[in-house]
């Protein structure tokens, strides 16, 4: 049977996690909070684990508005 994976938000710190699909619960690692899967917000499903990796990567930067370091390359390359 393949597996769903699910890229959600906590709802007390906002963090963002990998979630089972068809579990009930999923304590979050960032606060403690114990959450009910199906009142949590789900960004992002996907039966592809590595897909679901990349996912959850790409929404923890747009959330910190950090750079990648190609992008830092290009930024600073650019400036001159």
């Amino acid at each position: 049977m393949k597996r769903t994976y699910l890229v959600v938000a906590c709802p007390k710190c906002r963090g963002l996690l990998l979630a089972l699909q068809g579990r009930k619960t999923r304590q979050c690692p960032y606060c403690g909070t114990k959450m009910k899967l199906t009142k949590t917000e789900v960004l992002w499903v996907t039966s592809d684990l590595e897909e679901a990796r990349s996912i959850l990567h790409s929404k923890r930067q747009d959330r910190s508005g950090l750079m990648t370091a190609n992008e830092y390359q290009k930024q600073i390359s650019t400036d001159f």
